[in-house]
């Protein structure tokens, strides 16, 4: 495998570190061959100090560490950044990169100084690397990518992979872009890829120490491709972008695929998931294909709420889930509802409350622009008195609804530790959902919510098949977590704090 993107030293503005003793140590468990690594010194502080201390670096662990130079917004277009980018070429230097995220100074893709810089890179022998977080910044990309003539590698840096596909299969006619397939979170995303673009220009970056150990890698065997593509997107795309060889590597001890599968034999029941698909190009989005999910990773049991009743239609929406629900002893149902509509709200608890196919409550209350502390959602939760469900919603007025009624459960949907650190640890009924798009180690910070809230309040919940549920997996085996805190989290907690799953259906 060659890593198509990693970032070396500290960055001062979450904690994240990794040595290039340590990457190698880390490559040499995965079996990786390569890497193309940028200093975040270079990023945070001095470009060309820490450019220079890369370059060493790629010297001193010599064919392992591929150097991605980079510079400051702000000196480009200098005399003394045109004789470095010659210089640091001479020295070993194949890569230039500027990425949105991690950044001191932002990025402007529609810059004519940074395309100047760009194609002299190029005129001298570079390849490309660009890091985006959106879709404009992709857009502004293939724009520059006319006038570059050089491989251009593309890295997704932040979440919402879900909805970039379209996006990644537009700017794919520019032949010159590769993609970090990587971040492409949704169920056989890597897939829909492959079969419109082709495996030769794809490839896998982990972003180190960014995000997660396990994320990129294990998204990608989600995707059950054979071993041919697998290779072609794990080195042979990157080996023909950067016209490399094969280097030599010590033996993997700890092969991603092992883990990836023991991962998944591991029991769970899943929180968080979804009937419908969003108005979004994703696949197993049905009873069938969520069920097969389920099976692929030994879900026993998965809640499920329809896209339709929680975007448009929520009386036909909730009628979706219980058929969806009837056709699946897998799945169990969440009841829509909807501030907007507190009376027909009211009657849907009052249908489907004592139904066995149905456990829980569910709302997202920021689509309506409140929060669940709006008076609307006051008398209708008020309903729920008689019957105890628990209710699952975003973060906005969770801290507020759950002390007005202590009477039943909340769950705090996508919850990280950093949006809820303020106030997680004064709850007492609040329990929460760790489905998030984004691979942000820092921001997630598991073991630090788990300090806070406690093992017992972490409910494994993936947002599938908006997300494949790898992604929730890869987040807590990168996260040291111990295998009863696991339990716990994957399948216990769950039975916990939903007791209808316990019953017959």
């Amino acid at each position: 495998m060659i890593d198509g993107g990693v970032f070396l030293g500290r960055n001062p503005t979450n904690g994240n570190e990794l040595s290039a003793k340590d990457l190698i140590a880390r490559m040499d468990k995965f079996g990786m061959e390569r890497c193309v690594a940028t200093n975040y010194k270079s990023i945070f502080w001095d470009d060309e100090a820490g450019n220079i201390e890369l370059l060493n670096w790629a010297r001193t662990y010599k064919d392992r560490i591929i150097p991605s130079i980079t510079f400051s917004p702000y000196r480009l277009g200098t005399s003394k950044v045109n004789a470095q980018l010659e210089d640091f070429f001479d020295a070993g230097a194949r890569v230039l990169g500027f990425y949105s995220s991690p950044s001191y100074y932002e990025v402007d893709f529609k810059s004519s100084i940074l395309r100047e810089t760009l194609e002299a890179a190029a005129a001298i022998g570079y390849v490309v690397q660009l890091g985006f977080d959106n879709e404009e910044q992709l857009r502004d990309i293939v724009d520059l990518s006319h006038n570059l003539d050089a491989p251009i590698l593309l890295r997704c840096l932040k979440g919402g992979g879900y909805t970039f596909t379209p996006a990644i299969l537009k700017a794919s006619r520019q032949k010159r872009l590769w993609f970090d397939a990587g971040g492409v979170v949704n169920s056989d995303g890597i897939l829909a890829l492959v079969e419109a673009i082709g495996a030769n220009r794809l490839f896998i970056a982990t972003n180190w120490p960014e995000s997660f150990i396990y994320g990129s890698l294990f998204n990608l065997l989600a995707n059950s491709l054979d071993e041919q593509t697998n290779k072609a997107i794990l080195s042979e795309s990157l080996k023909d972008a950067l016209d490399i060889g094969r280097a030599a590597t010590n033996a993997s001890r700890t092969p991603a695929r092992d883990i990836f599968q023991k991962a998944s034999e591991i029991p769970k029941v899943d929180i968080h998931a979804h009937i419908g698909a969003w108005n979004l190009p994703i696949t197993k989005t049905t009873a069938t294909g969520i069920s097969g999910l389920a099976s692929k990773y030994n879900v026993e049991k998965v809640l499920v709420s329809s896209d339709m009743a929680l975007n448009y239609d929520m009386v036909a929406g909730n009628k979706e889930t219980s058929n969806a629900c009837s056709q699946s002893p897998a799945l169990f149902g969440m009841i829509v509802i909807d501030p907007t509509r507190m009376e027909l709200s009211i009657s849907q608890i009052r249908k489907y409350a004592n139904s066995p196919e149905f456990v829980g409550i569910k709302t997202i209350q920021d689509l309506y622009g409140t929060s669940l502390s709006d008076p609307r959602y006051h008398e209708i939760l008020a309903e729920n008195k008689k019957y105890r469900l628990p209710v699952m919603a975003h973060i906005p007025g969770m801290a507020e609804a759950a002390a007005r009624f202590p009477e039943f459960h909340f769950i705090c949907a996508h919850a990280t530790f950093d949006r809820v650190a303020k106030w997680a640890a004064n709850t007492t009924n609040i329990f929460f959902d760790i489905a998030t798009s984004h691979n942000d180690q820092a921001a997630t910070n598991l073991p630090a919510l788990i300090d806070l809230v406690g093992a017992e309040k972490i409910l494994y919940g993936t947002d599938m098949a908006l997300m494949d549920p790898s992604w929730t997996i890869a987040k807590l085996l990168s996260s040291n977590i111990s295998e009863r805190e696991l339990d716990m989290i994957f399948h216990k907690n769950a039975l916990r704090v939903f007791p209808k799953l316990g019953a017959p259906k």
